[in-house]
Order: structure tokens, then sequence, then C-alpha cells
């Protein structure tokens, strides 16, 4: 116990001492943190006022920026409202020039209306007009017989002006062989028919009169032989002194109908064959019932 009471006190003895030797120490830590503290303080305001100043030119900067952006969004949007402005206009004219194309239009079609009625109109008159020549004609020969004996009128089998509608349409089957499809004007007939091309040119769209006689005398007297059995040369006939029926024509071909077909009651058809070269007329039998099978039968064609 005694030892323990000797250590003990030269313990408390020496306390306020280092607390005494402390004392400067708290100070100097005191002193340091405060001025630590200061500094940490003006270096956060330092940085505070760099922020601001950093902050106020972005803002500057984002200001100026978006400033020039917008004007430049205000010219574009300028621009835009003066191009909608003339684009506008552009379509006010254009819709008038529609307007007025479109009347244009209108009105050339209406002319060619009235044109394709007045080629139909010019068409029935002309079918019209060659009815009545044809009934004058026959007036005609019924009043003056005797100056229509010469003519010998019982010789002509059909007559008719004929319009081309195509020529060749199945291809050239021969150089100098064309093949005509025609349509009669008058008496509403068809034709097929075969031509020496180098000898009567013709061409689609082209008229022509057509005549198909039993002969070609003017005149009662009747041709000097039978030509189809050789016995004359009815060229020789055609191109003598003696006129005849083929001196009004430009084109002429003898041959013989070989075949008559009337199966379809009221239209038939009548064949003939000239050297080679074909006829086929077709219509009311009315026109065609004076063909004959075996029959010598003349073409005559002229251009019109």
């Amino acid at each position: 116990m005694a030892s323990s009471s000797q250590s003990t006190a030269p313990l408390t003895a020496a306390t306020p001492a280092a607390a005494a030797a402390a004392t400067p120490q708290l100070a100097d830590i005191l002193r340091d943190h405060q001025g630590s503290q200061a500094e940490h303080k003006r270096a956060s305001e330092q940085l505070r006022k760099d922020a601001v100043r950093d902050i106020g030119s972005l803002c500057d900067s984002a200001t100026t920026s978006l400033s020039k952006q917008l004007a430049r969004v205000l010219e574009n949007q300028r621009e835009i409202e003066a191009l909608s402005r003339d684009c506008a206009h552009l379509v006010q004219n254009h819709t008038r020039s529609t307007l007025k194309w479109t009347k244009l239009v209108d009105q050339f079609s209406t002319a060619l209306k009235e044109l394709g009625d007045v080629s139909n109109w010019a068409h029935v008159i002309e079918r019209d007009m060659l009815d009545v020549a044809a009934t004058l004609e026959l007036v005609h020969a019924s009043l003056n017989p005797a100056t229509t004996a010469g003519d010998k009128r019982d010789n002509i089998l059909f007559s008719d002006t004929f319009d081309i509608k195509d020529l060749d349409k199945d291809g050239k089957k021969f150089d100098r062989v064309s093949r005509v499809d025609a349509r009669s004007q008058t008496h509403d007939m068809s034709l097929i028919l075969d031509i020496n091309s180098e000898l009567c040119r013709l061409d689609a769209g082209d008229k022509f009169k057509l005549t198909l006689a039993s002969s070609l005398s003017l005149s009662d007297v009747k041709e000097p032989a039978a030509f189809g059995k050789g016995e004359a040369n009815w060229r020789a006939y055609v191109n003598g002194e003696e006129r005849s029926l083929a001196d009004d024509y430009e084109y002429v071909m003898f041959g013989r109908v070989y075949r008559y077909d009337n199966a379809s009651g009221s239209k038939v058809s009548a064949f003939v064959s000239f050297g080679g070269l074909l006829a086929c007329l077709e219509g009311d039998i009315r026109h065609l019932q004076n063909f004959v099978v075996g029959d010598s039968v003349y073409l005559l064609l002229k251009v019109i």
C-alpha cells in the first residue's frame, strides 16, 4: 500500500504542468483551424465567384448563340412566308391557265365533234346524191329509149363506186399482185379484188369506179368472137379503132364466173377468175342476180 501511494503522488503533481504545456498546443491547433477555415472560406468564395463568372459567361454565350439562331429562324420563316406567297401566286396563275386550257380543249372537242358530224353528213349527202343520179339515169333511159338504145345498158351487170378499206391486209403474196378490200357507196356491197399492182396502183383510202359487164360493145352489134375460146383477142378489140366501153376506164380484165353462192338467202356472193386474179363481190341478191356460173365477165376500173 505504501508503494502505491508513493507512485500516485508524482502523477498528481505532474498534471498541472502537463496541462500548462498542452494549452499552447490547443491554441495553435485552434489558430491553425481558424486560419484553414478562413482560407477555405476564401477559396470557396473565389470558387463561387469563378463559378458565377463562368455561369454568366456561359449564359451570355448561350444567349448570343440563341439570339443568332432565333434571328436565323425568323429570317427563314420570313423567307418561307415569301416563298409561300409566291407559290400561292403561282398556283393561282396555274389554276387560271388550267381553266383556260380546259376551256380551249372543250372548244376543240366540240369543234371536232361538229367536224365529225359534218363529215358524216357529207357522206350521207354523197350517197343520197349517188342514189339520185342513178335514179335520174333510169328515168332518162325510160323517157328516152331511142337515145339510150345504142348505149347497150343490158350488158352492164353491176356498177358502183368503191372506197378502199384495206390493201394486202394479210400480207403481200405476190410481187406484182395486190389484194383490195373495198366497200361500195351506193349498194352497200363488199369487194375483194386481186389486181396487177404494176398496171393499176391503188392505196388504202382511194376511191374507184368499178363496172362488171358481159360485153364491151356500145352498139347492138355483138363482139367479134368468143374471146374465151381463142378465136380472137379481146385486147385487140379494146385497142382497136372502134369505140368500146373500155375507153372510159383505166384498167380492164377479162374472166369468167366460176362460183355463185346463195346459201345465205338474200345475201349472195359471186366469184370471178380473171386468169388467176380473183374477185369476190358480196351483197344483196338484187344486184347480183344477172351473174351466171360460166359466163364471161369484163371488169373495168377507174380511179376517182
